[in-house]
């Protein structure tokens, strides 16, 4: 039996039997209703096909053959970066955030939001210190033809927008920002920055409750409707205190980053290729070639 190495919502990934390279993503079974391969597996080999070749994003090996439609090959790494957080004793977080926001401008100047970002769908090489974002079972193609869906996605609650909590996300783009911003957080902290739950019947409003509650913000649920619907800003923020003991708890350089991304207001959050504009201008960023603290990095370099 191939050794498993992860599994998700829509399959396993597994070793392959025989280059130690790479990994087997197979998902677990065709349509129930029309016996037709699943929609996620098709997009996913879609998009990897599309982004072959972009730095930090996961390379798709070979695709789905007619003997066995449920399954394609990719690269493999030694591990996720929720793992990684939990052993390493060394982390840069510089060096996280730069690889990272290569990935999502990658994909946003192709229309194409992620729409789960978590450290379980980044990949770390722990020899080279490089990271690749995976898992793109649940990301769109951003077509003006089409409407954009406001509901939240599949992934964990806790690293979506509050927007999308509240089905009022209109900026895709801006949500995987948030994303991002909560990746940035638990790099610092070694833990997630928010309660990390999954709510009783899919109670989206009590996660975005909770994470309201932690930063200060109103917890009035019509009010952020209303904020979000008609641009009505008012009475959000109730306890600026909170929001600044929320901020202080991160090293200073990092605050600036984390008070745009993770910004209630989509329209105030950075793009990721902004981000990385201001990533570069730090003087002498103290990271390494990959993820792990120890040389000099240059951002502006790689």
């Amino acid at each position: 039996m191939d050794k498993e190495l992860g599994s998700g919502t829509f399959g396993r990934v597994l070793q392959h039997p025989q280059f130690p390279n790479q990994a087997i993503k197979r998902f677990h079974s065709l349509n129930q209703t029309d016996g037709s391969v699943p929609y996620e597996l098709l997009r996913e080999v879609a998009i990897l096909q599309h982004m072959k070749s972009r730095r930090n994003i996961v390379q798709i090996v070979e695709e789905p053959s007619e003997e066995d439609p449920l399954q394609f090959t990719m690269e493999k790494y030694d591990m996720d970066l929720d793992r990684f957080i939990r052993i390493s004793s060394h982390l840069d977080w510089k060096a996280v955030l730069h690889q990272l926001l290569i990935a999502v401008a990658d994909c946003h100047a192709h229309r194409i939001t992620h729409r789960d970002i978590c450290p379980s769908n980044i990949l770390v090489n722990t020899k080279s210190g490089s990271l690749a974002l995976s898992d793109f079972s649940c990301a769109r193609r951003q077509e003006p033809a089409f409407p954009r869906s406001t509901s939240p996605t599949g992934g964990r609650y806790v690293y979506q927008s509050p927007e999308s909590l509240l089905q009022h996300c209109k900026d895709r783009y801006a949500a995987d920002l948030w994303a991002v911003g909560c990746v940035l957080a638990e790099v610092l902290l070694r833990k997630p920055v928010f309660p990390f739950f999954r709510p009783a019947s899919d109670d989206l409003t009590s996660v975005f409750l909770s994470i309201a509650t932690q930063r200060g913000w109103s917890t009035n649920v019509q009010a952020w409707s209303t904020f979000w619907t008609k641009g009505e800003e008012k009475d959000l923020v109730t306890d600026s205190k909170k929001e600044v003991e929320f901020l202080n708890q991160f090293e200073a350089s990092a605050r600036p980053f984390l008070s745009g991304l993770l910004s209630y207001d989509p329209r105030k959050r950075p793009t990721a290729k902004a981000c990385l504009a201001a990533l570069a201008a730090l003087v002498n960023p103290p990271a390494t070639q990959g993820i792990q603290q120890s040389e000099k990095y240059d951002c502006k370099k790689q």
